[in-house]
């Protein structure tokens, strides 16, 4: 049994209106196994939402730079915890970051390597030339 929002009376469980005042009786949505607190997995409901994606994502953000950014973009639309989402766009930013970071190493890199194989070779002209 259940109780009327707007006069209190007791209804049947079934009941769409209240016999007492007319009201419409809201149906409450049964959720099972729901703790309340507890992240739940989408399509079971009740079930904790594993962190362990999350992490894998923001590990390989620093190991594997465009790997984190998939894992991250893909399991940040799935989460529905906000702390997993934003576990999710750190890895996306961390690997957006390590990437353009290995881009400007290459580039410097790459310049100063040109830069001493000039110089070696200019050395080794005028050696030559003696």
């Amino acid at each position: 049994m259940k109780y009327c929002q707007k006069c209190g009376k007791e209804i049947m469980d079934e009941a769409v209106i209240c016999p007492g005042c007319g009201c419409a009786v809201q149906q409450a949505a049964p959720v099972y196994g729901a703790v309340p607190g507890v992240q739940t997995a989408p399509g079971i409901p009740g079930a904790p939402e594993s962190p362990t994606m999350a992490t894998l994502a923001l590990v390989f953000a620093f190991l594997i730079p465009l790997v984190g950014i998939i894992l991250g973009a893909v399991y940040q639309s799935k989460y529905q915890s906000p702390e997993l989402k934003s576990r999710c766009s750190t890895a996306i930013k961390v690997g957006i970051i390590f990437i353009a970071l290995g881009i400007i190493l290459s580039v410097v890199i790459s310049i100063t390597s040109a830069a001493s194989l000039s110089a070696l070779y200019s050395n080794l002209l005028i050696a030559g030339l003696q």
